[in-house]
C-alpha cells in the first residue's frame, strides 16, 4: 500500500492552518495524532496489507520515518521520500501528465 503524504495542503485554505499550527493536512493533528498516523492505524490493520509506504517530501522523511518508526514498531511500515520533480501543486503535476501523454 503506498500512502502519498507529501502534499503542501495549500487547498486547505489559511484559516485551517492558524486554528492548527500548519496548513498540512496530513500533519494536522486528530484527537492528539497526526492525520497520517490515523491513516496508517486504519491500513495496518487489515490483514491483506502487508506493507505501508508513506511517500513524503525530502525535506518530511527523517522526521517522519522516526514518528512512523515510534508508532508502528516492528511492524513493516516505512516512509520514502525525493526531491520533488513533478509540478509544484497538484494541478501543474496533472497539467504535465497530459501534455507528456500527448506527445507535445
Amino acid at each position: 500500500m503506498i500512502l502519498p503524504a507529501a502534499g503542501l495542503g495549500t487547498r486547505m485554505g489559511k484559516g485551517s492552518a492558524e486554528k492548527t499550527g500548519t496548513s498540512r493536512k496530513q500533519f494536522m493533528l486528530l484527537e492528539g495524532s497526526p492525520i497520517l498516523i490515523h491513516t496508517v492505524r486504519k491500513f495496518v490493520a487489515l490483514d491483506r496489507v502487508a506493507e505501508i509506504v508513506v511517500a513524503v517530501r525530502a525535506e518530511d522523511l527523517e522526521w517522519v520515518g522516526g514518528m512512523l518508526a515510534r508508532e508502528f514498531p516492528g511492524r513493516r511500515v516505512r516512509a520514502v521520500g525525493r526531491r520533488q520533480t513533478a509540478g509544484s501543486s497538484r494541478s501543474r503535476t496533472r497539467s504535465r501528465r497530459w501534455v507528456r501523454r500527448r506527445n507535445w
